[in-house]
């Protein structure tokens, strides 16, 4: 999703490096592209929606990582990003 995000924004790499063990090229982008690729990456990779999804089913972390694909880290920082744990506590008190 990372390199895709790449893609979508319309990053022009930095730089070029030619590998003759690989049939494509390496390309390498500023610290600014990187980051912003990194954030749609992983809005891309998990998605708000579909996390707060998870979460209201009581799927498991693993359940996730696995059902999504995506590494603890990820999972991790989205959903603190996200605020979803902090929407569904209003949500319980709000209904509870």
């Amino acid at each position: 999703m990372h390199e895709l995000a790449h893609v979508l924004c319309k990053h022009h790499p930095s730089h070029m490096i030619q590998s003759g063990a690989l049939p494509f090229a390496l390309r390498t982008y500023d610290k600014e592209q990187e980051e912003e690729a990194g954030w749609l990456g992983g809005c891309l990779q998990l998605p708000r929606p579909a996390l707060l999804w998870a979460i209201e089913r009581g799927m498991t972390e693993r359940a996730i990582l696995d059902h999504f694909g995506t590494s603890q880290d990820l999972f991790r920082y989205r959903r603190r990003l996200t605020g979803v744990d902090v929407q569904l506590k209003r949500r319980t008190r709000h209904n509870g």
